[in-house]
């Protein structure tokens, strides 16, 4: 706000010399010191909120690696969701500290919504080239909808020379109940127009897939699944960048 002082020093009788001109332009000098200070104070605080953001995100990291999920509500989601909205809240360099932060062989780090996250601010995965797309994908893994108290079935781990290793949860009539199957498959990826659209295309073996961004993962849907409504999606043919925890 202007000081009175400062109003009245404007607004009195100008000496000579001095033109209406020079009064306004002195007014708009102070109004634009006072919104820029604003704009400042207001830059700071956003940050600061970004930054307790990656904070809490990177405490949530480390009870998800020592699988403290269900006790601290650390879910992958949920901390994609964090890092998605500190993104555009904090510096480059910030975002780069923390994505550096976190351990190489973390869980998180194997989800690409999580490495989709923190990507630069002024990059966006459709616009990265096959090369490029491939190292975001490589070592990424990808779910089947769980339901029940096992939790993701089926799980995909994509390996940089372009095979897949294929895990399928199977439920056993005795001890010790169930038994992780493994098998191999391939993969690649393609740009393809979708409806119009560009899109990226992940093939796995005979299947395509295409990208669906969702609020804290990524889904993998059969190429021509109407994934637009939530009603009748068949989540039996579909997979997530993340994994389930603590269905019941």
């Amino acid at each position: 706000m202007l000081k009175t002082t400062q109003l009245k020093k404007i607004n009195s009788k100008p000496n000579k010399g001095i033109s209406m001109n020079s009064k306004i332009f002195a007014l708009l000098t102070i109004l634009s010191m006072t919104i820029s200070s604003y704009a400042n104070d207001n830059s700071k605080i956003v940050a600061q909120v970004g930054t307790k953001r990656l904070e809490l995100a990177s405490t949530l990291i480390k009870a998800l690696d020592q699988n403290n999920v269900c006790e601290t509500d650390a879910y992958p989601t949920e901390i994609n969701k964090l890092v998605q909205s500190a993104k555009y809240q904090v510096s480059k360099e910030t975002l780069l500290v923390f994505s550096k932060s976190i351990k190489s062989n973390s869980i998180i780090k194997k989800d690409l919504a999580f490495r989709v996250a923190v990507l630069d601010q002024d990059t966006h995965i459709i616009d990265l080239n096959l090369e490029n797309l491939k190292k975001l994908f490589t070592e990424t893994q990808f779910h089947g909808f769980g339901s029940g108290v096992y939790g993701s079935r089926n799980n995909i781990t994509l390996h940089a020379d372009y095979t897949a290793t294929v895990q399928t949860l199977e439920l056993l009539d005795d001890e010790p109940w169930t038994k992780w199957n493994t098998s191999k498959t391939t993969w690649s990826l393609t740009k393809n127009k979708i409806t119009g659209t560009d899109a990226i295309v992940l093939t796995l073996g005979n299947e395509q897939y295409k990208l669906v961004f969702r609020d804290g993962e990524i889904w993998l849907a059969p190429v021509g699944t109407d994934t637009d409504s939530s009603d009748n999606l068949p989540l039996d043919k579909m997979l997530s960048s993340t994994n389930s925890y603590c269905e019941a």
